[in-house]
């Protein structure tokens, strides 16, 4: 009986982490949907007008790991982002520190929303503090490249969305095998 109890307790306490973890999460996402500026989307191609509407506060998504690091647009040139890893998909929010908002951005015609429907994660082979993430949901592939702190940072993102994209995965598997229908998902972590 004593054992039970303490089992019983365990999985109450579990449970009430789980909900705190969740509220917390959610709360992160208001306050970002609170400052969210889609205004740099307006110059951006047709392809990308869906994102004007977008809604971190939907319920559909669910935050996995946040964080700030490097995208590196060119030779030259490092953003600094906030990247919010959920379990469909990364969304890179630049930080406009002066007006106290996120930015959403198109740059270099690559979307600041990326799908892990046909996402590949790889390490950059040139520097232990890069990975790279090639998007080819689109019509033309896109490579996004991040720099982080140190190694041990890259292993840590890399295994973070990892990690959400086998959540993802599961999840559609789950919903196809609920509803007959195939899942059609390929990510691949590498």
């Amino acid at each position: 009986p004593l054992f039970r109890s303490l089992d019983a307790c365990k999985r109450v306490l579990a449970k009430v982490n789980d909900i705190v973890k969740t509220a917390n999460t959610r709360k992160i996402l208001f306050e970002i949907q609170k400052r969210l500026d889609t205004s740099g989307l307006e110059k951006a191609a047709t392809q990308f007008e869906e994102l004007k509407d977008f809604n971190l506060t939907d319920e559909s998504n669910e935050l996995y790991f946040h964080g700030q690091l490097g995208w590196k647009l060119n030779k030259n040139r490092t953003l600094t982002v906030s990247l919010l890893v959920f379990h469909e998909m990364l969304v890179l929010l630049e930080r406009n520190e002066d007006k106290d908002r996120y930015v959403l951005r198109v740059r270099l015609d690559r979307s600041p929303v990326i799908s892990f429907r046909n996402l590949i994660i790889r390490e950059a082979a040139f520097d232990s503090k890069c990975f790279f993430a090639v998007s080819s949901t689109t019509t033309t592939p896109m490579m996004y490249e991040f720099v982080t702190q140190s190694s041990d940072e890259r292993k840590l993102w890399e295994n973070k969305i990892g990690e959400a994209m086998e959540m993802g995965k599961s999840g559609e598997e789950l919903f196809g095998a609920i509803f007959g229908i195939g899942s059609g998902f390929r990510s691949r972590v590498g």
